[in-house]
Parts: structure tokens; sequence; C-alpha cells
């Protein structure tokens, strides 16, 4: 910018000095802001001097990153995004304690804090992190663990976690409706079925 001020309020109209370096040559410049016509405060001069700042020509200009030679810190194909849903926050190594036996004490897996009750789960391979993915539900203490696929786009904060995978059994089914055809209808009304435990024929 073409100036920068700053100014304690309380010490604003108490008048400044200049100090001075070596060589004798003034170091840097103080102002004092007095109040004006009206009795309008110093603390109101100072908001309006900062309200007045523009920008210079430098300054507007928009900055261009080359997407094509931008190292990604986070693998995505490797990586998702976890938040535990709990009213209270868990440290991440707390999460960490609990969740890296849980997974199989995955090679190369690293967690990564992103917030409150939210972390970055980057694995060694696609392979370890499509098969945690696909375990779900999981569980920090009695606090589900909601988890979505990381993308470079998108803020860890900004992601919605409105979904989560669940297994459901249901009983007391007659033999004739115990396949994955009949019972994909049967529990379509409870959400999205992903997939079913059933044989090569289909038997559930």
């Amino acid at each position: 910018m073409d100036a920068s001020v700053a100014a304690d309020p309380d010490q604003v109209g108490k008048g400044s000095s200049r100090p001075r370096s070596e060589k004798g040559k003034d170091a840097a410049t103080a102002a004092t802001v007095t109040s004006g016509p009206g009795g309008s405060s110093a603390r109101d001069r100072v908001e309006q001097m900062m309200a007045n700042l523009r920008l210079t020509n430098a300054e507007s200009k928009a900055v261009v990153i080359d997407d094509v030679e931008d190292l990604a810190l986070v693998d995505p194909k490797r990586s998702f995004v976890g938040k535990v849903l709990a009213p209270k926050v868990f440290h991440i190594q707390t999460i960490s304690a609990v969740m890296r036996p849980a997974w199989g004490n995955p090679k190369g897996l690293l967690l990564n804090p992103a917030g409150d009750n939210l972390f970055i789960a980057e694995f060694g391979s696609k392979g370890d992190r499509d098969r945690v993915m696909e375990g779900s539900p999981w569980m920090v203490g009695k606090h589900a663990v909601l988890m979505k696929k990381y993308d470079a786009e998108v803020q860890p904060q900004d992601v919605v976690f409105d979904r989560m995978a669940i297994w459901a059994r249901i009983l007391s089914l007659p033999n004739r409706l115990m396949n994955s055809t009949r019972g994909k209808v049967i529990a379509e009304p409870i959400g999205v079925v992903k997939r079913f435990e059933a044989d090569s024929l289909g038997r559930c």
C-alpha cells in the first residue's frame, strides 16, 4: 500500500517523538492524530484514515498460480477428511491412538489436525484408504467418525458431513426374500444401498 498507519487509541493525541539512527538520520516518522472539528474522536479519525487507504497498482494485480508446477502436500487418492461427531473436542493424539489399531496400523498413515475434531488422514496406499472408508462405521469411544474423500480444491472446514455408511441387518426374512435382488428393495427405505454380503449366487 501507499502508506500504513499504526496507532494506539490511548496514546493518540499525546504527541510522539522522532527516533534517529546512529548516523543522525530519521529512522521513522510518527504522526500524531488529534481531534478534528466538531469534536470527532481520535479513534474515529484513525478509522477514517484506514478506510481511505487504497491499493497501489502493483498490489491490485491478480496473482496467477501455475497448477502444473504446484506440488500437492496431500495426495487426494490416498487421503480422506475425517470428523469425530462429538460435542467435546478430542486431541489429534487421542483420535490417532484409537484409529490406528482399529484400522490395522496401516503403513505410512499420517493424521493431521484440521480443526476441532477435524483431521486429514493420509495413507501409504490407496488400497488402505479405500479399505478403511469401506469399513465404516468407525468410532472414537461412543462417537462416530464421519469421512469424505479428500478434495484439494475444498478446505477441510468447508466439507459437509451429512452421510455415514452403516451395516444394517434385517432379521426374520423368509428364505425366498434372502437374496441381493429382494434385499436391495427391502433395504432402500433405510438409505442408499452401497453393497450386500452375498454368495456367488446372490444369496444373503
